[in-house]
């Protein structure tokens, strides 16, 4: 019976940090979205086809987080913490790739996605702002994801938990708000990416710290790739 609570604990203490992480984001979409109410139904509604559109052109956000994990996890257990840094350099640059072309796309796509969802007025002026390069903020969303990830397979989940809970905190309420002050239903999604910006930077300093204070308190350094 004591192995089995050990073995719980174990598992609780991940996945109530995981579960922390993902309510996160539900909570901020819930406050984005009562920010837009202010303009109307036109704007929730372009705002909701954004949020659709976003999950389905950037699903390499979610599915490359995902795909890292084992490969952050094998490294972590073989302490080759510069194998780690290269994980997220790399992951960095591909994503910056893909966002990229995805943006392009969504550039030349957003007259016909005005028209094949038959919008017009505030809906389809913020689809359209949304196509015209302020798609590229998801790059940003992307690399929180995939920090994330990382911390959850390097036996820190908890710092996973802070992260997307800073950016809803100190993020989208005061972002969100700023934007929607400044430049009313746009500044709404252009507070949201900035707060994917700045969330960013802040998780990518953050695990480049943790890393180092592996590397300083390690007894065993091997900086050899794993074959």
């Amino acid at each position: 019976m004591d192995l089995v609570y050990r073995r719980l604990q174990a598992f609780l203490s991940i996945a109530s940090s995981a579960i922390l992480t993902n309510l996160a984001s539900p909570v901020g979409q819930a406050y984005i979205t009562t920010q837009m109410a202010v303009y109307g139904d036109q704007a929730v509604a372009g705002m909701s086809i954004i949020g659709r559109l976003t999950t389905l052109a950037f699903v390499v956000n979610y599915a490359g987080s995902g795909a890292i994990g084992p490969i952050v996890g094998q490294n972590f257990g073989a302490k080759k913490w510069t194998r780690l840094q290269a994980i997220i350099l790399d992951s960095s640059t591909f994503l910056a790739v893909y966002s990229l072309m995805i943006s392009v796309v969504l550039y030349f796509s957003g007259s016909f996605l005005v028209d094949a969802f038959k919008l017009d007025g505030a809906a389809s002026q913020l689809l359209l702002f949304f196509c015209n390069g302020i798609c590229l903020f998801n790059f940003f969303d992307g690399i929180i994801f995939y920090i994330n990830a990382s911390f959850n397979n390097t036996n820190r989940a908890t710092y996973a938990t802070v992260v997307n809970f800073s950016k809803v905190g100190f993020g989208f309420l005061p972002l969100v708000a700023l934007g929607s002050y400044l430049w009313g239903a746009k500044g709404v999604i252009v507070g949201q990416g900035m707060a994917m910006v700045l969330t960013s930077l802040g998780a990518v300093l953050w695990y480049r710290s943790y890393l180092k204070s592996l590397s300083a308190n390690s007894k065993i350094e091997n900086p050899a790739l794993i074959q």
